[in-house]
């Protein structure tokens, strides 16, 4: 099976960098004159992705990018989705946990579990002392420790540096 993960923020000329959490958008001033027409995000999506008003997907709209784990649980948990799934994941980022320090947790700890128990210990403590889980940067990296995902497609902004995948750049 195939997931598509679409971040709206591919479809911007300036890649966005927000916080971990944001609920409010980002400013007009400083992103508002960036973001693609109209006509443009409908030919990507129709002509690089297939998708079309006529054959539509079920899916979900999320706040925060994280929040796809979330639906992929409750998927998964409902029988709706079977692991490993592919990943087409559309974005400015690659939400591999470049600079988040769940690596430490995910390799010293998460990884020390049996596979079916990993997505219950999604919790841990930052090195600045912070109780964190999965965010909007590093949920894929947590999806992939679970081994719910085969392959990942990273489609990066065009715009964009498309490096922020690589520890050494």
């Amino acid at each position: 099976m195939k997931i598509l993960d679409l971040d709206m923020d591919y479809f911007m000329d300036s890649v966005a960098h927000t916080p971990d959490s944001v609920l409010e958008r980002l400013s007009e001033a400083d992103y508002g004159d960036c973001v693609w027409s109209e006509r443009r995000v409908r030919s990507f999506l129709e002509e690089n992705l297939g998708l079309s008003k006529e054959r539509k997907l079920p899916g979900r709209i999320v706040c925060g990018h994280n929040e796809a784990l979330i639906f992929w649980r409750e998927l998964i948990a409902h029988g709706e989705l079977t692991v490993p799934f592919d990943v087409i994941h559309v974005d400015s980022h690659a939400d591999l946990g470049l600079g988040y320090s769940s690596w430490t947790h995910i390799l010293n700890y998460l990884l020390s579990y049996p596979v079916e128990e990993r997505p219950m210990h999604n919790k841990y403590i930052d090195c600045f002392g912070n109780l964190r889980e999965e965010s909007i940067g590093d949920y894929l990296l947590f999806a992939v420790a679970y081994r719910w995902i085969s392959k990942i497609i990273y489609c990066a902004n065009p715009n964009g540096e498309k490096n922020d995948y690589l520890l050494d750049g």
